[in-house]
């Protein structure tokens, strides 16, 4: 299915869903205050906000294991999918049933009621109530097991659709019995029971289903949760940090100013995020689009959904955000049917809060999809605890603005804090990248012996060489060329746009090469050209009276060596593992493993070896020192 179907059909899952949630909340609170009141409503609201923190049983893994699933998709690895999958499943049901039982007994056990001050519910049921809602929780996150399955055969949309419906289903269950009378109990019950028959139909789907994926424990393994151990951890800092920010923020205003707070408060925080609900629907759609491309190894793809994520969100989120700034408080009031006492600042912080949100959000999830998010994520709890500190600060000070002051810092801190990891990770110093590879590939002997001090003194011996290299490509790379780690460009003279010049991994260009940068050339990975070598992208038309200007790129595969003192004519393809002799001219494109020479160059044979895995900059003493000659790369402690 193309991309832009699947684009489209996931903003319509999305759009469903936000619109799901939007139904929700514009119609739970009229429904829920006509038929329990505004102070019983308020504790509904903080009662059902408590459940949120299982959320973090899952300690991320579902999120991750889903992004690591669609890029596996796309190098067809069915058999590591599924090793993740089953074991995704098995780690999340442990803990999260774990966990729940844990906290039924805690619940059963301590008075947590007098805790929040609930003055309108009695002990049994509050305890009940939250043991209900837990369960429900736990099987939500069953929900999303099986929703990633469907994101590994790219029918992302298909699982959004269900997973909402399922949640309109409950809300339907909660609403019929709220409005029959019932009390949070019975609520709790008829929300668990709609969720448990929900998961039971998207199990029957996906056994039914193209997937691979299937749910069980046979290919489950504690090897492949380690792998996903570290960005896991790394999201579950999200729902700990919106806990924090969301959930936390409703509990302060509780304690500090009371339930008509809390009900003023939510009101306003609901209705200000109908443009965060807008732009979410967008971003989700394009999240596995943004992991498909990263799994192809396409960043520039990945940049471009970004880009389109923000102009597309921003655009229709301006458009909302005035349309609530100038007409907030009479929509509210027509929204609710009830008589509220405004508070038009506090309406205000919460409108440019969610402003500042869609600006950050796309760079939140080009690093999600991609499972790079481990400093963002780091950032986004440490703000998140900062807002719940403030929020408690200035709340007692200042009253429900001091809430809205203080979510509104926290959010311009985390839209810089997202601005910024997204711009190092995905357009990073190359010299990074180099230095980052040295470290993690490191020759690591016993400390103190012989080869210990043998290795640390060559390191010692060839600091200069490696940080000429390293500034030498610093340089190029401010002018435009695109080098991969490992790879030295010696005194070459770059004619044209240095832009043109795109270097891979691992490549080796010689002293007095020139580079004619008039199109064009792409070098892979491990690519050699020795010194005096000349390619060139342009050259003139000798049929045309005005002798016009010509140009062709120049692409060299992996593991091509061009020997000392040959030229590469404009056009020209050198394929992967092919070699042209020393002094040869090439005019016409090289087939794989082909050796050429001569002027012109003509092929002499093919090669034998065609699994190549050398790595010819090793030999280098600045790299050597470092990550050791090829056959001493295994070295470990």
């Amino acid at each position: 299915m193309p991309i832009k179907r699947r684009i489209i059909q996931g903003i319509g899952a999305n759009g469903f869903g936000q619109a799901v949630t939007l139904l929700i909340q514009i119609a739970s609170v009229p429904i829920m205050i006509h038929a329990w009141g505004v102070e019983l409503y308020g504790e509904w609201v903080a009662l059902s906000a408590l459940p949120a923190y299982l959320v973090l049983s899952n300690i991320g893994l579902t999120s991750t294991a889903g992004n690591s699933l669609a890029m596996l998709a796309e190098k067809d690895d069915a058999q590591h999918m599924q090793e993740i999958y089953q074991s995704t499943w098995v780690m999340v049901n442990a803990v999260s049933f774990g966990v729940l039982a844990l906290l039924a007994a805690i619940i059963l056990n301590f008075n947590l009621k007098s805790l929040f001050d609930f003055k309108l519910t009695n002990n049994l049921d509050f305890n009940l109530t939250l043991i209900v809602l837990l369960l429900n929780v736990a099987m939500s996150m069953q929900t999303g097991i099986f929703e990633i399955a469907f994101r590994a055969i790219k029918k992302n949309p298909i699982a959004i659709f269900f997973s909402n419906l399922i949640r309109l289903f409950e809300w339907i269950a909660a609403t019929i019995i709220v409005l029959l009378g019932e009390n949070f109990l019975a609520v709790a019950i008829g929300m668990s029971l709609i969720r448990l028959l929900g998961n039971i139909c998207f199990w029957i789907a996906l056994q039914n289903s193209r997937s691979p994926l299937k749910i069980g424990i046979r290919y489950a393994s504690f090897k492949h949760i380690k792998q996903l151990l570290r960005p896991a951890i790394a999201s579950m800092c999200f729902p700990l940090g919106l806990s924090l920010s969301m959930q936390g923020m409703i509990l302060i205003v509780s304690s500090l100013v009371g339930s008509t707070g809390v009900t003023l408060f939510t009101i306003y925080r609901t209705f200000t995020r109908v443009p965060i609900q807008l732009a979410t629907s967008i971003n989700q759609a394009i999240w596995p689009e943004i992991s498909y491309a990263y799994g192809n190894d396409d960043t520039a793809s990945v940049k471009k959904l970004v880009i389109r994520m923000q102009l597309i969100c921003a655009t229709f989120g301006a458009i909302v955000v005035c349309v609530i700034y100038f007409m907030g408080e009479s929509l509210i009031d027509i929204w609710t049917s009830t008589p509220l006492q405004h508070n038009q600042l506090l309406l205000n912080l919460l409108t440019a809060t969610a402003f500042i949100h869609i600006f950050w959000q796309p760079f939140w999830v080009a690093q999600m999809a991609t499972n790079k998010h481990l400093q963002f994520a780091l950032l986004f709890l440490i703000i998140s605890a900062l807002s719940f500190i403030l929020g408690w600060f200035f709340t007692e000070q200042l009253g429900l603005n001091g809430a809205g002051y203080a979510v509104l810092f926290a959010e311009f801190l985390l839209a810089m804090s997202a601005y910024f990891c997204y711009r190092y990770l995905f357009k990073p110093n190359q010299q990074n990248g180099c230095i980052a590879y040295l470290i993690k590939h490191r020759i690591k002997p016993k400390r103190f012996t012989y080869p210990w001090y043998k290795v640390w003194a060559k390191r010692v011996v060839n600091f200069k060489g490696l940080c000429q290299i390293l500034w030498r490509n610093f340089c190029l790379s401010r002018k435009g060329v695109k080098i991969g780690y490992l790879s030295v460009i010696g005194d070459a003279e770059l004619n044209g746009s240095p832009a043109n010049l795109v270097v891979g991994n691992e490549c080796f260009i010689g002293s007095h090469v020139h580079l004619a940068l008039y199109e064009k050339i792409n070098l892979g990975n491990n690519v050699v050209v020795n010194d005096g070598c000349v390619l060139l992208t342009a050259s003139h038309d000798v049929n045309c009276p005005n002798w016009s200007h010509v140009k062709a790129p120049i692409v060299i595969e992996d593991y091509a060596w061009i020997a000392t003192n040959s030229m590469i004519l404009p056009g020209v393809t050198i394929g992967k593992g092919a070699v042209v002799g020393a002094g040869s001219v090439v005019t016409k494109s090289v087939p794989p493993y082909q050796v050429v020479a001569g002027n012109p160059a003509r092929m002499v044979k093919e090669r034998t070896l065609k699994e190549l895995s050398h790595a010819t900059v090793h030999w280098l003493a600045p790299f050597e020192a470092w990550v050791g000659i090829p056959k001493t790369q295994n070295q470990t402690n």
